[in-house]
């Protein structure tokens, strides 16, 4: 009895240390798979799935990556798109912008020697005008009363002619300007001459 309880003390120990050393094995052996990456964990996952036909976390996992990638995929193929589509509108915008620059300059006219837009030039040769209209019309108010002195208002009539003559010269030479202007019907015909000669 001795002796058997010596084989079953044997046995027991050697028993202890199998399972020791096989836990200690496979203990370093998962942490050996943990350090060089999820590949065995995929490959068991694998084993398990397909004797037990249950999906496992890796199978679900694989299949989500796939619908992402596949989603990501899509996010791509639409961002080009779209990048293509902005590309487009930048070229059309630039080109637009082109055309407007080339539309400003077409309508850049030389008045009074200096490059002015044309609605510039118009809107100054339109208010010079209305100035003079004014002058003349507060000149003429005025001088009613003057022209009926019998010595004097003959000089003032004069006067006042004369400062009319002027005035209209004026006018004649700005509307002579623009008729510089190239989109002026007048401008091709008169070739810019000032009825004064002044």
């Amino acid at each position: 009895m001795k002796r058997l309880f010596g084989v079953l003390a044997a046995t027991a120990n050697w028993i202890w240390r199998a399972i020791f050393i096989f836990v200690l094995l496979t203990s370093v052996a998962f942490n050996i798979a943990a350090l060089v990456g999820g590949g065995l964990y995929t490959v068991v996952s694998s084993a398990v799935e397909s004797v037990t036909g249950i999906r496992t976390l890796a199978g679900r996992h694989v299949d989500q990556v796939a619908a992402l990638s596949s989603e990501l995929q899509k996010q791509k193929n639409k961002t080009t798109d779209l990048e293509t589509d902005l590309s487009r509108k930048n070229q059309r915008i630039a080109s637009l912008n082109n055309e407007i620059d080339e539309a400003r300059v077409a309508w850049v006219v030389t008045y009074r020697n200096q490059q002015k837009f044309l609605t510039e030039a118009v809107e100054d040769t339109s208010q010079r005008i209305s100035q003079r209209t004014v002058n003349r019309s507060a000149r003429n108010v005025a001088a009613v009363f003057a022209e009926s002195i019998p010595v004097v208002g003959v000089g003032i009539v004069v006067a006042v002619t004369g400062l009319e003559l002027r005035d209209s010269c004026n006018t004649l030479k700005d509307l002579g300007t623009s008729k510089n202007c190239p989109d002026h019907p007048a401008g091709i015909e008169s070739g810019g001459e000032t009825a004064t000669g002044v």
